[in-house]
């Protein structure tokens, strides 16, 4: 599964993401919702390991940033004050 669904990843728009990503929201709130006290050990189980499905899958939806460190800023300001 892991394999189709990257390669499929790879080759989404970024608005089949966006939608996607709508998709696993509804669906985990739909499962918050669930009264889970009438459920078996088995549905239980099996809803976990659907919960932890959509998590992986939202992590590669996800948008992803360039992260900058703090003493990397620091430089960057120190370098601009300089050459300016």
């Amino acid at each position: 599964m892991n394999n189709t669904s990257s390669s499929s990843s790879a080759m989404m728009t970024d608005k089949e993401k966006e939608q996607r990503l709508t998709e696993i929201k509804d669906r985990v709130e739909a499962i918050k919702e669930m009264d889970k006290s009438t459920l078996t050990k088995e549905d239980r189980v099996e809803l976990k390991q659907e919960l932890k499905q959509l998590k992986q899958e939202s992590k590669r939806y996800a948008v992803t940033g360039i992260y900058i460190s703090v003493g990397a800023l620091i430089i960057i300001i120190i370098l601009l004050i300089i050459i300016f």
